[in-house]
């Protein structure tokens, strides 16, 4: 079945592409159409149709056994100039195209994108869908548009990237090719940066493929091919021979090659019928004329040989035949890196299209090298994602092979794709030519294009020079998302050649006390690591590049108390207290003060981790809640911490009650064994008190989270725009975050020592004489979260930053959920927590009655246990992470649960009763915690695209503090039938110990249980970045995922809410035992 190509060429340069791309596939057709019939390879391009008709009628197919009566190219020609179109309609193809898929105006774009695309675009929708729909209903098996433009003036760029965004909109389907041409540095249209800018934001956001051209490269082409021409007397017989060719209408018995000569030296293609006719009517060209049109003749001739030559498997017969579909499987594995380097052997000019033949191994080696490209990159110096090869003429594929075999040590692969060539062969050869090669490849040396264009823009952009021509038709805040597309594709290919020296994960999470800086320090240890690399360190050599050698690459010293930053370190300080603080309050003071039952201090463990759930969440609404552009993300933070400081110091204004045992004697003594006057000293209202306190701290929680999601964005626009992260070759994660993290570490150690003294009073299960009142604490922590509020204002300088989409956040969000890959991961990564979730609510009791653990021990064993995580993280950090991801977690979480049972045990069974020994467990818990929650993040990451990246932290993050509490809601409700409660456990009987043991036992299982999950992670970094390129998309699985976490969320909250507020924490729904 024939598979049919629409072009569109869009703008002047869009139009002269496209005349010189006719003219060549009506020499190929002609070339190989010996019998004037219209087939299958025609009618890729075009439709044979009955002009006797108007419109014109199309004739059958008839198996390509019709012969040849008039041809209309598949094409629609946009131009708001009449100029390009005209010439086209009034020149020698003028009867290939039909006048019904034109399209002009008189007035023109003014080189400026948002004429072309926010006025022009808009005002011509209908006629364009309506060409569009007439030229797709003309089509049997449309495969795919091809759209020529250019990047730099208006039409081409504003309203040719308005069209990609319009053919994804109705046909999602068909895949959308673009071919577009980078200005030169010294082009004549100032605004051609913010037009290339804007444009290519649209490209990364609307194509399936782009086939980046540079005007800058094709004049060194052109020269490079002056150099090597041959002279007349070196031209063959067999060159000689006459060459049929094709108009519009009929085709020729032949030509004299004089006259082909003649035609191809003055730019005007091959002489048709028609061009013949025309010769007869034309006067001379005057002086001058003729050498600048060939220069331009030449230029584009590059141009279309390439789309020749791209589509040639697709239209004629070759025993490799390769489909364009699978041009864009097998060279684009991440779906915004879509942008190819295409290069050509023998290149091919307007002038002289019989270059001297080429052999094989010269083919191969010239493609790879860096003056055949067409934009101006070394491809070898850098790192090759994917490659195809495209060979055209009689060629053995065993000879393929061995040249592919020769380069593939001389070039770099990244290190999941090794054998990532892609072979296409077809048979019939391009005009004037025995074999060429065409070779498309996504390599990260595309970035440096990336780079002078941005360069370029930030010239203008910074002092804001014309920008009052594009306010006229668009929001200011396109150019800043314009601008953070092009450093986030450049950020991406650095991360990509990075981790072809290094296979280097990336981290990303945030979290409450130990999981936020295992996570942060983590990252700190990545920074560290990428700088050996790029230092060169013995353990890690790097390969010299152009970024290296030239000194473009370095670290900065960065004084952080900076006025433009230095508010970030004070908030990094101030959440380091903040989420240190709050968990160190519910042993001393819940249980150990109010004695609430150990079900209550998991519910309110749960209720101060859960507000990072709604991660996601946070982040719409920094991007999306209407705010002052130049504030966003500052009066997000200010609001978080208002939100924190009036929640704690409300805490402070409320009468903190007796404590439960007044008398400290009596702690750990039953009710049933106390006597009247005894009872006098027991406060039995004091676990009902906690739940205020419990909800307040919550609400801080809150706060903090919202203003630490909008300080992770304020700090990677600090990076990008005070730090220059992308030109320089850093991620925007590793200029200010290890020294955040520093304070942040230095905040929690200070808080550690703060708890340790400030609340171990005998009523805090301390021996202390002294003590800080709970409130007291409150006030405290509350007036620290006071500072980032008053501070913010005068010590972050921020970028304005539009409104963004909320539908366009969701939408990135469910594209997340609902690839397979990313939604099993998820999933079981959920059930997996769940599981790892579920606890014996005795813990607390335990540690309080049996093992006598004082808080001052408790916050000096927490800072051990974050030095044992660090120590681990460290440990596969030297690893390079190139480690087993299945058996880490598994060995850790056996070792880790094989010494639990024996130190929970003994204190059951009062063999040993030390709180040395039981405290002794948080040390090793918290080592396989946290790298089952950080390499599961690394896979998250690895398996998502890079331009989701923050969003996917947003969801790990959402289904990690998920899929604990329900874990402990599971855990009330299990503990429920046994006799677990406080006054159970000071019984000390033993059945009271076989009922602890036997809750002790369930966790275990489950927790064992929750290894299950690991067998939906990749074992390695690269089966990762294969299950990615595996998945597909599922509709009904994402709804699922969603409707899951979005009932999981308001269910925990219940559960927990319900659990720590006295009246209600004896329902079975809360886990309680009846009322």
């Amino acid at each position: 079945m024939p598979r049919e190509l629409i072009t569109l060429q869009v703008g002047q340069c869009g139009n002269q592409i496209g005349r010189q791309f006719w003219q060549l596939a009506l020499e190929e057709h002609a070339q190989n159409c010996k019998r004037a019939e219209f087939d299958e390879s025609m009618s890729s391009f075009f439709r044979n149709v009955d002009s006797r008709f108007s419109p014109p009628v199309d004739l059958p197919f008839n198996d390509g056994q019709s012969p040849i009566k008039s041809l209309k190219a598949r094409a629609i020609l946009v131009d708001m100039e009449q100029g390009p179109v005209a010439e086209t309609m009034t020149g020698p193809l003028g009867e290939l195209f039909d006048q019904q898929q034109l399209l002009t105006d008189v007035s023109g774009s003014g080189n400026n994108w948002a004429h072309g695309h926010c006025l022009y675009g808009p005002k011509y929708r209908e006629q364009l869908e309506d060409k569009l729909h007439r030229a797709v209903e003309l089509c049997d098996s449309l495969q795919s548009f091809f759209v020529m433009h250019s990047m730099g003036g208006g039409t081409g760029s504003g309203l040719g990237s308005y069209i990609l965004g319009l053919l994804e909109d109705q046909y999602p389907d068909v895949y959308r090719f673009a071919t577009v041409v980078f200005p030169s540095e010294d082009d004549d249209v100032v605004t051609s940066p913010y037009n290339s800018m804007l444009t290519l934001r649209e490209l990364t956001e609307h194509a399936d493929c782009v086939l980046p051209i540079e005007n800058e490269a094709l004049m060194d082409l052109c020269a490079k091919i002056d150099r090597g021409t041959p002279s007349a007397g070196n031209i063959s017989a067999d060159e000689k021979q006459s060459t049929r060719v094709v108009d519009g209408s009929r085709l020729t018995d032949s030509v004299d090659l004089r006259e082909l000569e003649h035609f191809y030296k003055s730019g005007k293609g091959p002489p048709t019928t028609a061009t013949k006719q025309a010769k007869k009517k034309s006067v001379a060209a005057r002086p001058g004329t003729q050498k600048k049109t060939s220069a331009f003749g030449e230029m584009n001739n590059i141009v279309a040989r390439l789309l020749t030559n791209l589509t040639s498997s697709m239209r004629f017969k070759g025993s490799l035949n390769v489909d364009l579909n699978e041009i864009t499987t097998n060279l684009v594995p991440f779906p915004k890196l879509h942008f190819l380097l295409s290069s050509m052997s023998p290149v091919f000019a307007t002038f002289d299209p019989r270059q001297q033949p080429r052999r094989l191994n010269q083919m191969f080696t010239e493609a790879f090298q860096k003056d055949h490209q067409l934009i101006r990159a070394n491809p070898r110096a850098s790192v090759y994602l994917a490659c195809g090869l495209l060979m055209r003429g009689n060629v053995e594929v065993s000879d393929i092979n061995s040249n592919i075999q020769r380069l593939q040590s001389e070039v770099r692969m990244i290190h999941w794709n090794q054998e990532g060539f892609k072979v296409g062969v077809c048979s019939v050869p391009p005009v004037g030519q025995k074999s060429s090669l065409l070779c498309l490849s996504n390599n990260c040396c595309i970035r440096e294009t990336f780079e002078r264009l941005n360069t370029r823009f930030h010239k203008l952009y910074s002092r804001k020079a014309h920008m009052h021509h594009y306010t006229e038709f668009m929001d200011a805040g396109m150019l800043d998302e314009a601008q953070e597309n092009a450093r986030f594709l450049i950020g991406e290919y650095v991360k990509l050649e990075r981790a072809a020296e290094t296979t280097q994960p990336t981290i990303t999470a945030s979290d409450p006390s130990t999981k936020d800086i295992v996570l942060r320090l983590s990252r700190s240890s990545f920074s560290q690591h990428e700088r050996e690399v790029e230092s060169g360190s013995e353990r890690h050599k790097r390969i010299p590049s152009k970024a290296t050698s030239e000194g473009s690459f370095f670290w900065p010293i960065v004084n952080v108390w900076d006025r433009r930053w230095c508010g970030l370190v004070l908030h990094s300080i101030a959440v380091g207290i903040v989420s240190t603080v709050l968990p160190l309050c519910v042993y001393p003071f819940l249980t150990c003060n109010l004695n609430m039952e150990g079900t209550q201090t998991l519910s309110a463990r749960a209720l101060l981790g859960l507000p990072w759930a709604l991660k996601p969440l946070f982040t719409l609404f920094t991007h999306c809640f209407p705010l002052p552009s130049g504030l966003r993300r500052r009066a997000t933070m200010m609001l978080g911490w208002m939100v924190t400081a009036a929640a704690l110091i409300a805490i402070f204004f409320q009468d903190q009650p007796t404590p439960y045992f007044q008398d400290r004697e009596m702690v750990g003594t039953p009710l049933r064994e106390l006597s009247t006057q005894q009872m006098n000293a027991i406060n039995l209202d004091a676990p009902s008190h906690g739940t205020f306190y419990v909800m307040l701290m919550s609400v801080a929680s809150v706060g903090y989270a919202l203003a630490d999601v909008a300080a992770d964005e304020l700090i990677r626009d600090v990076a990008t725009h005070h730090f220059d992260v992308f030109s320089a070759q850093r991620d925007d994660d590793v200029v200010l975050q290890p020294k955040m993290t520093k304070y942040r570490v230095i905040a929690m150690l200070g808080s550690f020592l703060f708890m340790g003294f400030g609340m171990s009073g005998r009523e805090y299960g301390g021996e202390f004489d002294f003590t800080l009142e709970y409130t007291q604490v409150m006030l405290i922590i509350g007036l620290v979260s006071l500072v980032p509020v008053a501070l913010l204002g005068f010590t972050v300088s921020e970028t304005p930053r539009a409104r963004g989409s909320f539908r366009e956040g969701l939408c990135e969000i469910w594209l997340l959920v609902s690839n397979n890959g990313l939604n099993r991961v998820l999933l079981c990564r959920f059930v997996g927590g769940m599981f790892a979730g579920v606890s014996a609510s005795a813990v607390n009791p335990i540690a309080f009655y049996y093992a006598g653990v004082q808080p001052l021990n408790d916050t000096v064993v927490s800072f051990v246990a974050l030095g044992g995580v660090l120590w681990a993280l460290n440990w596969v950090d030297k690893k390079g992470w190139d480690v087993n991801y299945r058996t880490v977690i598994v060995v850790a979480t056996i070792t880790t649960l094989a010494m639990d049972v024996g130190t929970t045990m003994f204190t059951i069974w009062d063999l040993v009763r030390s709180q040395w020994f039981w405290i002794g467990l948080p040390v090793l818990e918290a080592i396989p915690s946290a790298l089952d929650y950080t390499i599961s993040t690394v896979v998250l990451t690895e398996v998502t695209d890079p331009s989701a990246r923050s969003t996917m932290s947003g969801l790990v993050t959402s289904v990690s503090f998920l899929g604990g509490p329900i874990g402990l809601a599971l855990s009330k409700y299990i503990d429920a039938w046994f006799d677990v409660t406080n006054q159970d456990i000071m019984t000390d009987t033993t059945h009271v110990r076989d009922q602890i043991m036997a809750t002790f036992f369930i966790a275990y299982a489950m927790q064992l249980a929750s290894l299950l999950w690991l067998f939906a992670l990749p074992k390695h970094a690269s089966e990762a970045q294969e299950l990615k390129l595996r998945s597909g998309t599922s509709t009904i699985h994402g709804a699922g995922l969603l409707m899951l976490l979005g009932a999981s969320l308001p269910f925990v909250v219940a559960v927990h809410v319900l659990s720590v507020y006295e009246p209600t924490a004896c329902l079975g729904f809360s886990g309680g035992t009846g009322c």
